[in-house]
């Protein structure tokens, strides 16, 4: 019985979370499609592959960009103490944050994954079959895997503007820094520099699979991939384990 007490407040809370963040997930459903349609309509490709790629990219953008949005309310929330009128019984501490990672976390992804394919469906539906699976799969792989690494600091530090700087650096800044060292190394022609360049590489590709395969940097892609839904795991269950031993809330 407290199970389910435990589980409908918690369905609740996720709801109430849902709804007031909604325009977010609204804004993110309306400019992906918006984009979509409008490179459909005025911009050539030679190939419908290389066409899906670039808009994967570019509209990967703008979801990266709104998870960084979704965590950033979770942390004024927990940062101001206003979750304390919900978490009595029987909503748990456990259960507000699987309510905040569901709607902070997911929620943005399945909006963009939904926003992404729908007009393909209207437009023209063969057009998904020239699409990659595997690039769908480490996108949303890569997005959610850093969008956690940001949530556990906001759990840890609830500080909104380590968020936000966290978030620019994980999901621009470092990128372009990994992406600029390996072509500074891999150039340099000597044993080091070329072991080196081997060891950012597999960074990048622990890091950002996604943009591996998009740069064609794919010699460690398979096992960035890999470390990447590992390293995932590790941060939802230590998110959990801290919600249920450490957490309070009280500003």
């Amino acid at each position: 019985m407290r199970d389910k007490l435990e589980l409908k407040a918690t369905q609740a809370y996720a709801s109430y979370l849902f709804n007031t963040t909604a325009r977010w997930n609204l804004a993110l459903a309306i400019i992906t499609p918006f984009l979509v349609i409008f490179f459909y309509s005025f911009t050539y490709f030679p190939s419908l592959s290389e066409f899906l790629r670039m808009l994967l990219a570019l509209t990967g953008i703008i979801y990266y960009l709104f998870s960084i949005i979704a965590v950033y309310y979770f942390t004024l929330d927990v940062s101001r103490g206003t979750s304390t009128v919900f978490l009595s019984q029987p909503l748990t501490r456990r259960g507000y944050v699987v309510a905040w990672m569901l709607t902070s976390v997911a929620a943005p992804a399945l909006s963009y994954a939904l926003s992404f394919l729908v007009p393909f469906l209207i437009l023209d539906a063969s057009m998904l079959a020239y699409s990659d699976p595997q690039s769908y799969v480490l996108l949303f792989l890569e997005g959610f895997t850093i969008s956690m690494m940001i949530f556990n600091t906001a759990l840890l530090t609830r500080s909104p503007g380590l968020v936000v700087t966290l978030g620019v650096s994980l999901h621009i800044l470092l990128p372009s820094i990994l992406s600029a060292l390996y072509v500074f190394l891999t150039v340099s022609q000597n044993q080091a520099t070329s072991i080196s360049a081997d060891a950012v590489l597999l960074l990048f590709s622990f890091l950002y699979p996604f943009r591996s395969k998009l740069g064609m940097m794919v010699s460690y892609i398979e096992a960035g991939a890999y470390l990447n839904a590992v390293t995932a795991s590790v941060l939802v269950i230590a998110a959990l384990t801290y919600a249920r031993r450490r957490l309070e809330v009280t500003a």
